[in-house]
C-alpha cells in the first residue's frame, strides 16, 4: 500500500493517449486508474467502444471486480505510475496490467522532471521522473517498449 492515494490529481480531461488509440480494432478498453471523471468513459462509448475504469479510489469494489473481469482488447494508464511513491508499487501494479496479456498505452506527467520525488499537495505525490526513465521498469512486464510524444 502506498503512503499517499493521489485520488485527488484526478483531471476532467480527454488524455493524451486517444491519439495512439487504433479504435477500429478495439472493442473493449480498460482504463486502469480512471480517477472520478467520466469525459474519456463518454468519448470512448461515443466511438461504440466497451469502456471499463478501474480505480481503487473512485469507483466502488463492484465496479472494480467488473473492470478487472473483462477481457481488453487495449490497456490505458495515464497518470499512474508518476503518482506511486515506491518501485514496488510500480511493480505491483506493472504486474497485474501485464496478466491481462494485451497492448498498453501509458501516459506519464513528468512534473518538474528533476526525479526528486515530491508531495504537491495534501496526499498527493509526485515522482517528477522524465518518461524514458520508466522504460527500463515497464520492459520488464512487457518486452520492447516505445515511446512517443
Amino acid at each position: 500500500m502506498q503512503k499517499y492515494t493521489s485520488a485527488n490529481t484526478s483531471l476532467n480531461q480527454i488524455p493524451c493517449v486517444h491519439k495512439y488509440i487504433d479504435y477500429d480494432s478495439v472493442d473493449t478498453i480498460l482504463d486502469y486508474g480512471c480517477g472520478k471523471y467520466t469525459k474519456f468513459k463518454e468519448f470512448i462509448e461515443s466511438k461504440g467502444i466497451e469502456y471499463h475504469g478501474y480505480d481503487p479510489y473512485h469507483k466502488t469494489a463492484k465496479e472494480n471486480t467488473v473492470a478487472l473481469s473483462c477481457t481488453p482488447d487495449l490497456i490505458v494508464c495515464c497518470n499512474v505510475l508518476n503518482v506511486i511513491d515506491s518501485d514496488i508499487g510500480i511493480e505491483a501494479l506493472l504486474r497485474q496490467i501485464a496478466s491481462f496479456e494485451c497492448p498498453v498505452i501509458f501516459s506519464i506527467y513528468e512534473g518538474n522532471g528533476t526525479g526528486v520525488g515530491k508531495v504537491t499537495k495534501k496526499d498527493c505525490y509526485q515522482r517528477n521522473m522524465k518518461a524514458k526513465c520508466y522504460v527500463p521498469i515497464i520492459s520488464l512486464f512487457f518486452g520492447e517498449v516505445s515511446r512517443k510524444g
